[in-house]
């Protein structure tokens, strides 16, 4: 199984990964290394891109399929995506380097490769037990690069006003390189997008949605993000799914309801009080009441941190964590695309499916990893993950919903790969 992670892709084991790959030809900007997946939308690659001289550097490239290029609204759609992520530049957001239209006239996006795993893989492999400092770390850098995206502006400085609506474990990447990177703005709202979210129309996941973005006549702003990464802060914190074993709909009477949420510190004992009381903050149900960005939540929860002599772990620290949640499937990934960098294309094995990618010239230019799922209440993988054990919370998180029809599935899961090789590059 693999799960939809954007703009990343994040598979839930190698094994997963489509082995229809092929070396294409030199001359081209972008030339395609192995195929990751397909999903319902789009195909992401493991890419090179070239330079002048010597240049190159591994990206994730991801294409539309080809029949819905005819489709103008998924075009918008994928185009808007990459525009909007372009426009975010921050080292705790997963990169979008260019976007463009390709000879066959599909669009594609062209993205950092972040070689690690995704907050919900980890949660997993550690059954819930991340370290309380590690785990704040790994929330505040989220907090970073979501308060990046509510704050980004357009080149021409305007601010784009940007709420996420889809924070969640799968969405937060922890790369080797020890650096937390949040992705996925495919259901962002910004004042400029092409594609706009009709009135009444909600998208997300509902176990992780605020009660004004449930609500769906409500204007959001990032205070709703907030909320939703008071959620994903729980479960770090408490080691389990804060709507486990609920339906969509049971979830989002919980979070509609004038009950408040328990405080953390009843679910795990040893959270200390101070951090338990951030956490609360950001999860009043009456935006007033919560932070007013996600910079002061993050901010907030370091402060309770070092209050209570928790030292700021160091990125080494991060990475090592990284390194023992992704196990064999990372290494094994790691080595894939290092092979495929030895510079033959016989170093990348023939396709056993139909078809390859055509290579994307740059005169046609417009303009992340073992995977995930989100927390379990019953975590099954080790440390030392293997790739049966990485396979099944799919199924344990929440689809995205409409208020036509709350089980309505947003799209198809497509895998894609986490990767900040500093051997290959420094990215970010």
């Amino acid at each position: 199984q693999c799960q939809w992670i954007r703009p990343a892709v994040v598979c839930d084991t190698v094994a997963s990964m489509r082995e229809d790959s092929t070396s294409l030809p030199v001359g081209s900007r972008y030339e395609s290394l192995f195929k990751l997946a397909a999903g319902g939308m789009e195909e992401v690659w493991v890419a090179r891109q070239r330079g002048g001289g010597r240049f190159q550097r591994p990206v994730a490239l991801k294409r539309m399929l080809p029949h819905l290029r005819e489709a103008e609204g998924f075009v918008a759609m994928f185009l808007d995506e990459g525009t909007l992520a372009g426009a975010i530049s921050h080292p705790n957001v997963v990169a979008t380097y260019d976007v463009g239209v390709d000879d066959e006239g599909r669009p594609y996006l062209v993205m950092e490769l972040v070689v690690g795993v995704s907050l919900s893989q980890m949660l997993r492999a550690s059954r819930g037990d991340i370290p309380l400092a590690l785990g704040i770390e790994i929330l505040a850098q989220a907090c970073d690069g979501l308060h990046a995206a509510h704050t980004a502006r357009s080149p021409a400085g305007k601010a784009l006003e940007s709420v996420h609506r889809d924070v969640s474990p799968q969405n937060i990447l922890i790369g080797e390189d020890g650096r937390v990177r949040i992705g996925d703005f495919g259901v962002a709202r910004a004042l400029e997008r092409l594609t706009q979210t009709t009135t009444g129309e909600v998208k997300g996941k509902a176990s992780y949605f605020s009660p004004e973005q449930a609500r769906a006549n409500v204007a959001l702003d990032a205070r709703s993000d907030v909320f939703s990464m008071g959620i994903v802060a729980w479960e770090v914190l408490a080691g389990r799914r804060l709507f486990g074993g609920m339906s969509p709909v049971s979830a989002l009477a919980r979070i509609l309801s004038d009950e408040p949420i328990d405080d953390v510190d009843t679910a795990r004992l040893t959270v200390p009080e101070g951090v338990a009381d951030v956490v609360a903050t950001a999860l009043v149900k009456d935006r007033d009441g919560r932070f007013d960005s996600a910079a002061a939540l993050g901010a907030a929860l370091r402060n309770a941190a070092r209050s209570v002599g928790f030292e700021r772990p160091e990125a080494s620290e991060i990475s090592a964590f990284v390194a023992r949640g992704g196990g064999d499937d990372l290494l094994a990934l790691k080595e894939r695309i290092a092979v495929a960098f030895e510079g033959s294309p016989d170093a990348v094995q023939a396709p056993d499916t139909e078809g390859t990618a055509p290579s994307i010239d740059v005169d046609v230019s417009t303009g992340s990893v073992p995977s995930t799922t989100g927390p379990s209440t019953t975590p099954s993988a080790t440390p030392s993950t293997t790739p049966s054990a990485m396979s099944g919370m799919a199924a344990d998180a929440t689809p995205p919903t409409t208020v036509h029809e709350v089980l309505a599935q947003r799209r198809s899961k497509v895998p894609w790969v986490a990767v900040a090789v500093a051997v290959l590059l420094s990215l970010g």
